[in-house]
């Protein structure tokens, strides 16, 4: 006997996306040209005061060196899913991308698919709509034939989330009477790159970070950057010229931290001459083995993807690193001021 064929069901109605935590205004984005005109080079962001929490503590998470997909590198989902949970328990704020957002190559432009599989799927949960700090590494940049980093700067536009206005950029984030800038450096540009084995490395970013660090009221400095100044990583490690070019910018001027990738490990490194301290954070989506063991480690890691969370107030900063099994690796709290006494 034939049974009656069931009534079909009306669909149900699409729920509205989630609104993110900060919504990214359109006059505070100052994206450099999609393609600038010949012979001419991007011009950096103005500094811009990107969102004012009005919090006692400012708090973020930091990830690198993340461009796989979840099939490529099957705990980037488990991490991803850790990251989420630590961002809803410390309420952040924003994240910071120290760099190689998309391997092997680059966006191709901002709709690329990469940007869905790599970034927006991976990343999806609620507490994660926050602003993320993007940066720049090496897989986003020649000398990978197809990537084209206008790509990337142009999805500021597209997205919510995805801040990247220019290859390098300052924001202020606010809290209640105190502040923290982000110095975005983009260290792989391949007009500057070969420049470091010259007297004059980095000729147009580096007096661009004196000045923006001079001018800065933050009472947190924090420099992005996706190349390592001190690591142990087995790939990079640390790299003296890159030192003798950067450190004489960043000591004299502030700043508390130095945020990078391109080992593909977590460490914590402290430079006793200025006080900087150092977090390599590149375990977003495979692990590098150590090297050159550097002796101004404080802490390193290599066995599982990871991540780090910081919480900030007007007097310390404290920091997590984290791995994909939720394990609170390794605490470090620091004074606003590099040197005591």
């Amino acid at each position: 006997v034939e049974q009656p064929k069931p009534k079909p069901q009306p669909e149900p109605k699409p729920q509205p996306k989630p609104e993110p935590k900060v919504q990214q205004q359109a006059d505070e984005v100052v994206a450099t040209e999609l393609k600038p005109p010949k012979g001419k080079k991007y011009k950096p962001a103005e500094r811009l005061e990107s969102f004012t929490p009005t919090k006692d503590e400012i708090t973020f998470l930091t990830i690198g060196d993340f461009g796989k997909t979840a099939k490529e590198s099957p705990k980037k989902q488990v991490l991803a899913d850790v990251m989420a949970k630590w961002a809803e328990k410390l309420n952040i704020d924003f994240v910071v991308s120290t760099g190689d957002n998309f391997y092997p190559e680059g966006a191709k432009g901002p709709n690329d698919p990469q940007f869905k599989e790599k970034f927006e799927k991976p990343f999806h949960h609620d507490a994660l709509q926050v602003r993320w700090f993007m940066s720049l590494g090496n897989h986003d940049y020649l000398p990978h034939k197809t990537a084209d980093i206008r790509g990337q700067v142009a999805y500021t536009k597209v997205s919510d989330r995805w801040y990247l206005p220019s290859p390098y950029y300052t924001s202020v984030v606010k809290g209640k009477g105190f502040s923290v800038e982000v110095f975005v450096f983009d260290q792989y540009d391949p007009k500057e790159y070969d420049s470091i084995n010259t007297k004059n490395p980095y000729p147009v970013q580096l007096p661009w970070l004196k000045k923006q660090l001079e001018a800065s009221t933050a009472d947190w400095k924090l420099v992005i950057c996706h190349r390592p100044i001190l690591s142990s990583g087995w790939w990079h490690g640390t790299y003296p010229k890159w030192a003798k070019a950067i450190n004489p910018v960043m000591d004299p001027n502030g700043v508390q931290a130095y945020f990078t990738g391109d080992d593909h490990i977590l460490e914590v490194l402290k430079e006793p001459r200025s006080g900087i301290v150092h977090f390599v954070s590149g375990a977003g989506s495979h692990m590098h083995k150590f090297k050159h063991l550097e002796k101004k480690a404080i802490y390193r890691y290599n066995e599982e993807l990871g991540f780090t969370a910081h919480v900030v107030n007007r007097t310390h900063m404290k920091s997590m690193l984290i791995n994909c099994k939720d394990e609170v690796l390794f605490t470090y709290v620091q004074p606003v001021k590099n040197m005591l006494g």
